[in-house]
């Protein structure tokens, strides 16, 4: 534990760590290491990476080689940043490219959407939902219609 707690993970938080993905403890540390040293190459600083392995442990489970790089490769073809992708949304490292992200990605795109717009539009929605106090989760965000969102915010 303490290895971890020398990369950054909060030992304030750690039976949520656990909670959260008790697997964690049974990963040799060349492993965790393995992905440490991925997520440093992203740009990411040892804080950053401390609060990543805090708040979604299950990341360490993920293969480097054939998980971590391939959706880094397919969101950088999209002009993501993937340090920010991974800082605030490190979940989406663990979904399918072929079965969730390129469908989602594609059915915006074949819209007419842009990555720009996609990216405006979610962040105007979480500020104005950060300012009303309300949560919700992103793909609530990002399917709900505007009169929906308004609905939403309403109820609170």
């Amino acid at each position: 534990m303490t290895f971890l707690e020398n990369l950054g993970v909060d030992k304030k938080r750690w039976a949520k760590v656990i909670y959260r993905f008790s697997t964690l403890l049974t990963y040799s540390r060349q492993k965790v290491k393995r992905t440490v040293d991925f997520l440093c190459e992203m740009g990411l600083s040892s804080e950053n990476v401390g609060k990543i392995l805090t708040c979604y442990p299950t990341i360490i489970s993920y293969s480097e080689k054939d998980k971590l790089r391939l959706t880094t490769k397919y969101f950088r073809s999209l002009g993501i940043d993937v340090a920010l992708l991974l800082l605030r949304c490190p979940q989406t490292f663990g979904l399918s490219i072929g079965a969730n992200l390129k469908p989602v990605t594609e059915f915006f795109l074949d819209k007419g959407y842009t990555i720009k717009e996609l990216e405006g539009r979610i962040k105007t929605r979480f500020a104005i939902l950060k300012k009303s106090g309300v949560k919700l989760l992103l793909n609530q965000v990002l399917s709900l219609s505007s009169r929906d969102l308004e609905k939403a915010l309403k109820k609170k």
